[in-house]
């Protein structure tokens, strides 16, 4: 599921810090387990569910964020019966001229992963259920 992030207002200029940005808006990407017989049940699902997560709320800035739902964009079918570590929730693939190295086919579909100026640690994507 997709969501995407709008910021409106202006900010208060008294609590602007490092951190605030605004050259840049959000999107999330959520990956669900979704119980269901077809995958137009699973879609049907889905979008009811993240309508219902749709949010506003005020960062620490003092503008409304509005926290609005896109699109469901995938349907994965689970192979285990069971959910454990290891099992496998999703997954892509990427296809690419034989002559593309691995650093640009990262750099180009998983950006996220890579150290930046503003993240110097890269963000990693492992589901945690304790």
């Amino acid at each position: 599921m997709l969501f995407e992030s709008t910021i409106s207002g202006e900010p208060n200029k008294d609590k602007i810090d490092e951190h605030y940005d605004s050259q840049h808006k959000l999107y999330e990407e959520q990956i669900v387990v979704i119980r269901a017989q077809t995958s137009e049940h699973a879609y049907r699902q889905a979008d009811k569910m993240a309508k219902e997560n749709e949010m506003e709320y005020h960062n620490p800035y003092g503008q409304l964020v509005k926290c609005k739902f896109v699109d469901s964009l995938n349907c994965q079918r689970l192979y285990d019966g069971e959910i454990k570590s290891g099992t496998e929730i999703y997954s892509r693939l990427f296809k690419v001229p034989v002559e593309v190295e691995t650093e640009k086919v990262i750099e180009k579909y998983l950006p996220e992963t890579l150290p930046c100026k503003e993240q110097p640690t890269p963000f990693y994507n492992f589901l945690i259920n304790e």
